[in-house]
């Protein structure tokens, strides 16, 4: 039975090996008709994750506004738009040029927002992952969500939660576009 075990784990793994290897190769493929592939090998561009993640507070922070954020391939500088606003700078005329400047999405585009705080429920309290659902399926979630959370001393540990789920998600979003995240 032993035996039996160990070959099907060899199988698994390799056939593991061989879907990593399809899933490089449908990246590459992929990359090659957008006509990324050659800004994919190419030497990676860093990009200050600091200046990510205000820039993600900053858009998300004007959802349903006219805010963005574009990082540019070359310089991995990150640009700001905010509407009205003439706090910041005028954004270049080729901003739209997907080959120099990648817009940064949202937090509901990275999935941060409702699906992050049911992970954290179902994982951190996971007795009151039942409530946290129902408060995600009527307006004004959040408060009470931060309201429970504070109930059950666990506020500090959510932001930190959060803090480290947003990084990492900023960082894949870097590799996935060409960027090298720095810290």
């Amino acid at each position: 039975m032993l035996d039996t075990l160990l070959e099907k784990t060899e199988r698994l793994e390799i056939l593991y090996d061989q879907k990593l290897a399809d899933l490089a190769n449908l990246r590459q493929s992929l990359l090659q008709k957008a006509g990324l592939f050659e800004l994919a090998m190419s030497k990676q561009t860093p990009v200050k994750l600091g200046d990510l993640e205000d820039a993600l507070l900053f858009v998300d922070a004007g959802s349903g506004f006219d805010t963005a954020a574009w990082v540019c391939r070359e310089t991995g500088a990150v640009l700001w738009h905010g509407g009205d606003t003439d706090d910041v700078e005028p954004l270049p005329v080729d901003i739209d040029d997907a080959e120099r400047y990648v817009p940064l999405p949202d937090k509901r585009e990275f999935g941060l927002g409702k699906p992050l705080a049911l992970e954290f429920a179902r994982t951190q309290l996971p007795a009151c992952y039942e409530q946290v659902c129902a408060m995600f399926s009527h307006r004004g979630a959040y408060a009470r969500f931060k309201d429970l959370l504070e109930r059950h001393q666990s506020l500090d540990a959510w932001h930190q939660w959060e803090a480290e789920q947003t990084r990492q998600a900023l960082r894949e979003w870097c590799t996935d576009n060409g960027l090298t995240p720095a810290d």
